[in-house]
């Protein structure tokens, strides 16, 4: 991979800091007033993980809590839209972006996988 390729570590922390902001927004119900705000928590989350254990800890806490984040969404919120930095969005959107987000990074680490020939299937 090129020099500046991101690594299968800091794809997982990657991932592991953004659970924790999705639940962060799915709980409180809104997104946050700045793209900044919301995305400097995350970035630092990021930054701390230096190792895979630290990346499979956090990554399980931010499902933890989306879990339990999605468990208290009121049922008149789903079809709401919330207002953004750059304009408003389905609150649906932010129910399924956690998913979708980890689907999306773990077909990039398969990618990886196959492109320095790791053939083993990795559970």
């Amino acid at each position: 991979p090129a020099p500046t390729a991101k690594s299968a570590l800091q794809i997982a922390a990657h991932c592991a800091g953004y659970s924790g902001g999705f639940a962060g927004v799915i709980r409180g119900g809104a997104f946050p007033e700045t793209v900044e705000e919301f995305l400097g928590p995350i970035q630092s989350q990021i930054e701390a993980i230096k190792t895979l254990e630290q990346a499979e800890k956090v990554l399980r806490q931010g499902i933890a809590d989306t879990l339990s984040a999605l468990d208290t969404v009121p049922p008149e919120l789903i079809d709401e839209r919330i207002t953004m930095p750059e304009g408003t969005m389905a609150f649906r959107f932010f129910m399924s972006i956690p998913a979708q987000h980890l689907y999306g990074h773990t077909y990039q680490i398969d990618y990886l996988q196959t492109c320095w020939d790791d053939q083993e299937v990795h559970l």
